[in-house]
């Protein structure tokens, strides 16, 4: 069964100061990253959502990932959702929804999905760190037309909060973490320093 891959990079980073997408992680941008990481997996396709500065952050995107420009993605995160979903879904039975900022995924959490996936197709499967929903998620087609009437800053969260019994949590600490500011950006560098280490 076919999983494909959404991975949201369309905010123009207020918060940070600058091209989030862009920023340096040791020897690659947070983009190429991101993107990476999600072809390394066994998708059927890797779709990434760009909207602010989509010129410079598209030249880092590997040519094996489909870029999809959010034209509506001034409106938030759920309209960048709705948008891509509303491009892609008639392609795609199952996709999982990810953020370009959540660098500290681990492959192996990846792979869990996946495989939660192919043994509970019907169900949503979703992220859980220290007690929070948090992506990536996997949505079945049956959930597709919700994420296309998605608006503003209203996320793909209300849509599993709302279909509670339907819905398959993997435990996965390192999603907790994401880059909003610089300081967010200084210490995931060191945690993924640290890692590095752990494991030479």
């Amino acid at each position: 069964m076919p999983v494909s891959a959404l991975l949201l990079a369309a905010g123009n980073s207020q918060r940070f100061m600058a091209v989030k997408q862009l920023a340096k992680l040791h020897s690659e941008t947070v983009i190429e990253h991101s993107s990476k990481a999600l072809l390394s997996h066994h998708f059927n396709q890797v779709y990434v959502a760009l909207g602010a500065h989509i010129a410079s952050i598209a030249k880092k995107i590997p040519e094996q990932a489909n870029i999809l420009y959010c034209s509506q993605w001034q409106q938030g995160i759920g309209k960048t959702i709705a948008q891509a979903i509303t491009n892609i879904s008639k392609h795609e039975q199952h996709i999982m929804i990810a953020l370009a900022d959540q660098v500290l995924v681990p492959a192996q959490h990846i792979e869990k999905l996946l495989t939660l996936c192919q043994a509970h197709p019907d169900k949503i499967i979703a992220t859980k760190a220290y007690g929070v929903i948090v992506p990536p998620v996997i949505f079945p087609k049956t959930y597709h037309h919700e994420l296309a009437k998605l608006t503003r800053d209203r996320g793909a969260i209300s849509i599993i909060k709302a279909n509670e019994k339907n819905v398959i949590y993997s435990q996965c600490p390192e999603a907790i973490y994401d880059i909003d500011t610089q300081e967010d950006l200084v210490e995931i560098k060191a945690r993924i320093k640290q890692n590095t280490r752990e494991h030479a």
